[in-house]
């Protein structure tokens, strides 16, 4: 029983970080029409009714722009509320989530457009839940901090499963590192506290994987059931899921031909795997309420929105990392976001799969290379693409961390002196460790020392350099309620207001988009990210940035990735 709680102590390290540094990070820039769809469809579920007419009016501090000074007590440096703190003071019962916004119910979903052709609601619906729970029922948490939980609890989960995983197969040793690797992994530590697409679907395939390796290794249909529960969890997240049979399947033939004199008569086991794709299916209708009133039109319409913006692309970015028709640009991101420790001990881990494979000593390491291989693959090859960095493939992750583990295995085994090998294990830990500590809560722009930090791939124009996806808004918004005069009005230009986190914005500071008086010089201050290609095209972006100095920056590894101006 102790050599057990092994492999949970990096997962349960994981949750207790993240909560506790939860409030650190911001929204992803979609994450309001996200969280906007979840909403609707829980009020619907909950309640039947497909608008938000019956939940009381917002009490808003300035109801044509949003936050805003009305009646509220006279701001003093450094006492000021939030704009949240201000709307909700003296609400009574439940409080009514920002993104339970009129407009934007039910009927506005099914009718008005407002989803269909776009991403699955599963997560978007979980994600509702434990914002219902946590905000407006008992208002522990923030209304976006409490819609983020979610990510962080599946994520839990997930890098629990593959510590167990990593347990069983390998070990106490392997199962420490991989649970670290996995946990603290600087995109995923970072984008699992805010991300809602990304982190949740590799989390699901993790699930996927591993339940169904276990069902045909005990020959459980239990375990099939539900294998195909989190598949169908993963498909109302997004389409990622649907590739893994391609990482399946040459594990399970190979193990089919090694243990074919082994296997045992179970009727149950053999007629559950018709049902996989029944329960899958199921939970995908079930958790997108879009598809209870034309289950095809909805699937069909979600499909061609994935082909649109999973192909054809302009490839013409990635120019200089496209060779022989094969765009290296995905395996190099991967190799210049890695922590250097880490990268080293992946190497070596992937040789000694390749080694055992070729050895025949398990099956297993051909699931691990394939598992790491092939989202990597699927997206460097003919029209398949992605953007912003390998977010949108997270999934090669966990046999990333697997692989790590198994060098760290390695080295432990082969040095005589196991004092030596803890120490330098543990230096390969606690200097990713720093690395991500110093960076907080930016890890998910970290670039290793190969190429000279984010200055470094500023410098080499990395495509996708600096991008937070949003992230650094918050850091920005807490820079404004410190150092901004009061009563001042605060705008940004590439996204609307209202998909930044503005209820952590000092309540008597007006947010909005129509503030921006370009060469009136009104005094307003500008928000906006700096990165790789921001706002290029964008007029009124490169009017600010040609032409007024910046008051504030926020920069990682020596280069920003947010500016503030005062347009004065």
């Amino acid at each position: 029983m102790r050599n057990r709680i092994v492999y949970w102590i990096f997962p349960l390290l994981f949750l207790i970080i993240s909560l506790f540094t939860l409030s650190d990070y911001g929204l992803n820039w979609d994450s309001a029409k996200h969280f906007r769809k979840g909403q609707a469809y829980l009020h619907y579920i909950l309640t039947g009714e497909d608008t938000y007419e019956s939940l009381p009016d917002y009490p808003s501090l300035n109801p044509e722009t949003g936050p805003g000074p009305q009646d509220w007590e006279p701001y003093e440096v450094g006492q000021g509320r939030i704009y949240e703190e201000a709307v909700w003071e003296g609400w009574p019962g439940r409080k009514r989530s920002f993104y339970q916004a009129d407009g934007a119910g039910y009927i506005n979903m099914i009718e008005g457009g407002l989803d269909g052709y776009s991403h699955p609601a599963g997560n978007d619906l979980f994600a509702a839940i434990t914002n219902y729970m946590f905000f407006q029922k008992f208002h522990i948490l923030g209304d976006y901090e409490a819609h983020n939980l979610f990510i962080v609890l599946i994520s839990f989960v997930s890098v629990l499963a593959v510590s167990y995983f990593a347990y069983r197969e390998f070990g106490k040793i392997a199962s420490l590192l991989t649970g670290f690797f996995y946990a603290f992994y600087p995109l995923f530590f970072a984008e699992a506290h805010f991300n809602i697409k990304d982190p949740v679907i590799t989390s699901y395939i993790s699930l996927t994987i591993i339940t169904f390796y276990y069902a045909i290794k005990n020959m459980s249909y239990k375990l099939v059931f539900l294998a195909s529960v989190f598949a169908g969890l993963g498909l109302s997240t997004k389409l990622n899921i649907v590739f893994v049979p391609v990482i399946i399947l040459p594990w399970l033939l190979l193990y089919l031909i090694k243990t074919r004199r082994k296997l045992r008569n179970n009727i149950k086991f053999y007629l559950s795997f018709i049902f996989i794709p029944i329960i899958s299916f199921a939970v995908f209708v079930l958790t997108w309420p879009y598809l209870w009133h034309s289950i095809l039109v909805g699937t069909v319409e979600m499909m061609l929105y994935y082909i649109e913006v999973g192909s054809g692309r302009n490839l013409e970015v990635y120019r200089d990392f496209i060779f022989g028709g094969i765009n290296f640009y995905p395996l190099y991101y991967i190799f210049v976001t890695t922590p250097l420790g880490m990268l080293l001990l992946f190497w070596l881990g992937f040789l000694i799969s390749v080694y055992r494979l070729l050895k025949r000593k398990g099956e297993i390491y051909l699931l691990i290379l394939i598992w790491f291989l092939f989202p990597i693959v699927r997206v460097s090859i003919g029209a398949a693409t992605i953007y912003g960095g390998v977010r949108q493939i997270m999934e090669f992750l966990p046999a990333m961390a697997l692989s790590s583990a198994l060098g760290g295995q390695f080295i432990f085994n082969k040095i005589k002196s196991k004092c030596v090998a803890v120490f330098i294990l543990t230096v390969v830990a606690l200097s990713m460790a720093w690395e991500m500590v110093s960076i907080h809560p930016n890890q998910n722009v970290y670039f290793n020392q190969l190429v000279g930090g984010l200055k470094g791939a500023v410098n080499k124009n990395i495509p996708y350099w600096g991008n937070s996806f949003g992230n650094a808004y918050l850091q920005g918004i807490l820079w404004l309620n410190k150092n901004a005069e009061p009563n001042s009005k605060v705008s940004n230009i590439l996204f609307l207001s209202k998909e930044l986190p503005f209820q952590n914005l000092r309540s008597d500071l007006s947010l909005s988009n129509s503030y921006f008086s370009s060469d009136q010089k009104l005094g307003e201050y500008i928000i906006e990210l700096w990165g790789y290609e921001v706002g290029q095209d964008n007029e009124s972006y490169q009017y600010v940035v040609n032409n007024i100095d910046s008051v504030y920056e926020i920069n990682v590894q020596g280069a920003p990735i947010l500016k503030i101006w005062r347009n004065i």
